[in-house]
């Protein structure tokens, strides 16, 4: 168990966690914002939500005076929402987690649930993940699309992980101090199973992920790039060429601008697929 201040900037948490070897939250490196914040959007990436780690949150209810200490429970963490969008009122103070101890790397590898299996995993989605060859000017070059499966591998060592994380972010995402953006606008849609299908006699290269029950999250990005959004601009808006899901800012646009821009995105995606894209951001008003 660990118990962290609400204004410790997030990645700090991340950056001592792994130096501690305590595994859950290394998926989630260099997501920008404070430890308080994680909580509120149940921030997430690569296949883990803070959430999975989250015991309890201290709060500050504006209303009564008092601090208040609301579980896991009383969250109602669910895919980047939580209680604390809906009650306004409280103010996080801290939060604990609760990781998983990990040891050296010989140590994890021996208790690890299936080793052998997990290292022939590691081998072969390395080999699938490096690119070496002519096309790349015999540069080294890493392809991205097999990340969750390695992450999700337990005889990884924690820093090799968020190493990982470091690399993928810094190439992918563009930098809020270099071009305004708030990271990713839009949620992935959850769905049916069933829905796939429908989703995939228009385009079948949009992909999903296992979700609960019987639902699947679909990709955002995917089904915007599908509607040729990305890279298309007006004005001075845009939506990011390599990850659709990011909505850019070049310079003077204005809130109403933005918001203007991503129903249009919206539209368009209701009317190829049936499916409204939900915004991840806090919109405060119109």
């Amino acid at each position: 168990m660990i118990k962290v201040g609400a204004g410790l900037k997030w990645d700090s948490l991340v950056e001592y966690c792994g130096e501690k070897n305590w595994s859950g939250l290394e998926n989630l490196t260099l997501i920008p914002g404070n430890v308080g914040s994680s909580p509120v959007q149940n921030i997430g990436a690569y296949g883990t939500e803070v959430s999975e780690h989250i015991h309890l949150v201290e709060c500050f209810n504006l209303k009564t005076k008092k601090n208040e200490t609301i579980s896991k429970d009383e969250c109602n963490f669910e895919y980047r929402t939580s209680t604390f969008k809906n009650k306004k009122e409280l103010i996080v103070l801290s939060v604990q987690f609760k990781l998983i101890k990990r040891r050296c790397m010989i140590v994890n590898f021996i208790t690890s649930e299936k080793p052998m299996q997990q290292f022939i995993q590691l081998l072969t989605l390395s080999y699938k993940s490096i690119r070496l060859n002519s096309s790349t000017g015999w540069k080294l070059k890493m392809n991205f699309e097999y990340i969750r499966e390695l992450l999700s591998l337990t005889i990884l060592p924690i820093n090799i992980k968020r190493m990982l994380v470091k690399i993928i972010r810094t190439k992918t995402m563009p930098n809020p101090k270099e071009i305004g953006n708030v990271g990713c606008f839009f949620k992935s849609p959850i769905v049916e199973l069933a829905q796939i299908k429908f989703i995939h006699n228009i385009d079948p290269s949009v992909t999903y992920y296992p979700h609960i029950n019987n639902l699947v999250k679909v990709s955002a990005g995917d089904l915007i790039k599908s509607c040729e959004w990305n890279g298309k601009r007006e004005g001075e808006v845009s939506v990011e060429r390599n990850r659709p899901l990011i909505i850019l800012n070049h310079g003077n646009a204005t809130g109403k601008e933005i918001l203007s821009f991503s129903k249009k995105i919206q539209a368009d995606v209701v009317k190829k697929f049936e499916i409204e894209i939900e915004p991840e951001v806090v919109i405060l008003g119109e």
